[in-house]
Formats: C-alpha cells, structure tokens, sequence
C-alpha cells in the first residue's frame, strides 16, 4: 500500500476510540505521529515504525497501563507527550539513556510512581529542554529529583 510512504500523520481531536490501529505497522518512513485528543485504550506496538519517528504524542486519551516498550527503540525521537492518559508505571530509564536526541517530554497527569531516572536528568545538559510531569516531593514521587 502507497499509505507506508506516510511521513506525517495527524488523526488528533477526531473522537476516535479503543485502541490505535495496528494498521500503521510498517510504515518505516513515518516522522510524526499525532494521536491527540480522542479515546484510545492502547497504542499497538510500533517498533517497526519508531526508528523513523521524531514527534511522538498520543496525549489526551484514556491510554492505561506501562509507558510503551516501544519507544526505547525511537533514538531519533525530539517530542514526547504521553500526558493527560491514565499511565500507571514508574519512568523507564530508557526515556533518557536511549533517546539523546529528546527536547520535549511531557507526562503530566498520570498515574507515574517512582523517582526520575538520572538518565533523564542528565539529558537537560545535552538536548532536553521542555520537561512536564507530576510532583509529590512530600512522598519522594515523581520528578522529586528535577
């Protein structure tokens, strides 16, 4: 299908539910995935596809569970939003060791446990500017160490 050869898909804000199709498998060329604003469940497993991605964000959705595997394989990623979803795990250290390239991470209104991984603050001194989580540094939670 000529659809493989998408760089650029944006289906935010379409009200669309359960969960992200699987149907962008193979897609090797896509850039930016913009799933913003509807009522996903889940996003599939895109390792395929994340070599190519750059822009990240399925923000604003009903997404539960683990932060996805998936993206420890995306190095070129620049732009992450995972925020505003129901994601209840402690932040990987991948998010900062494997992506050196991150200049924005959002992860705001979740579920995240856990303490920051150094990986991640390490990172604000090589590429990552923009950073947005939640904060409970009365119980050591989360980004208690930004």
């Amino acid at each position: 299908s000529s659809l493989r050869y998408v760089t650029h898909l944006d289906l935010s804000n379409n009200l669309l539910n359960g969960g992200a199709t699987k149907a962008l498998s193979g897609w090797s060329v896509l850039q930016e995935l913009r799933l913003a604003n509807n009522s996903f469940e889940s996003v599939p497993e895109l390792v395929d596809v994340m070599s190519s991605i750059t822009y990240f964000d399925v923000s604003a959705n009903n997404i539960v569970g683990e932060i996805p595997v998936f993206l420890s394989f995306a190095s070129n990623l620049v732009y992450v939003d995972i925020s505003s979803n129901s994601f209840s795990s402690n932040i990987p250290d991948y998010m900062g060791g494997n992506l050196p390239q991150l200049y924005s991470l959002y992860m705001h209104s979740n579920d995240l446990t856990g303490k920051m991984p150094r990986s991640i603050c390490n990172l604000r001194n090589v590429s990552l500017r923009n950073l947005s989580v939640d904060c409970d540094a009365a119980e050591g939670d989360v980004a208690s160490d930004v």
